[in-house]
């Protein structure tokens, strides 16, 4: 759940957010925060870089769930397309 998506702002934004975890978890069998408990949590936390986890990960694909698990809304991918788009080109 997106940091914002708990404190009862529901948005696209924050279905990109999932879209970024389901993505981490499927490469490496972990959540990509494994220890939270909060919003806070999330914010505060840095997470792993997929890559480091599990070999044969693109630098893109870093990149990609990283930017999808921003805890600025804002700088995440704009929309499922453009993440669509972004991990098409890598695949």
């Amino acid at each position: 759940m997106s940091p914002e998506a708990e404190e009862g702002l529901i948005s696209k934004q924050g279905d990109i957010y999932s879209l970024g975890a389901t993505l981490y978890e499927m490469l490496t069998g972990l959540s990509p925060f494994p220890e939270e408990d909060s919003a806070f949590d999330k914010i505060r936390m840095k997470m792993t870089k997929p890559s480091a986890l599990a070999s044969g990960i693109p630098p893109e694909i870093d990149a990609l769930i990283e930017s999808a698990l921003n805890t600025d809304p804002a700088r995440r991918p704009a929309g499922a397309r453009e993440f669509a788009r972004r991990l098409g080109i890598m695949i």
